[in-house]
């Protein structure tokens, strides 16, 4: 695990970690995995490092096939703008969408 620390921040395998935040979501990052771990929904990093493409015999192959599809069209609808556009991902999740959009893969 690669982790350094810089200003109130950590980084851990290339994600800049708020220690502020880090410290007030403590429980609910604890209780949100015990919920994730029964539903066995937790990935390694390698396999987020993967996403969107995961086994075929994978519970979630349907939804990342779907994810797949879904973020094809979408880089294929920025392609048309013929520009470089700066896109914020507010979202919670594994950062699968604004790596995709980075790599510009066509999936």
């Amino acid at each position: 695990m690669n982790i350094k620390t810089i200003s109130g921040y950590r980084i851990e395998n290339g994600v800049h970690v708020s220690l502020s935040v880090e410290a007030r979501f403590f429980d609910f990052e604890k209780n949100y995995l015990e919920i994730r771990e029964k539903e066995k929904r937790v990935l390694s990093i390698a396999e987020i490092r993967k996403l969107p493409f995961v086994e075929p015999n994978s519970t979630d192959y349907a939804l990342w096939k779907t994810r797949r599809h879904n973020i094809n069209r979408f880089l294929k609808y920025l392609a048309q703008k013929k520009k470089q556009l700066k896109i914020l991902d507010v979202g919670c999740g594994n950062g699968f969408l604004p790596t995709s959009c980075n790599h510009k893969a066509i999936l």
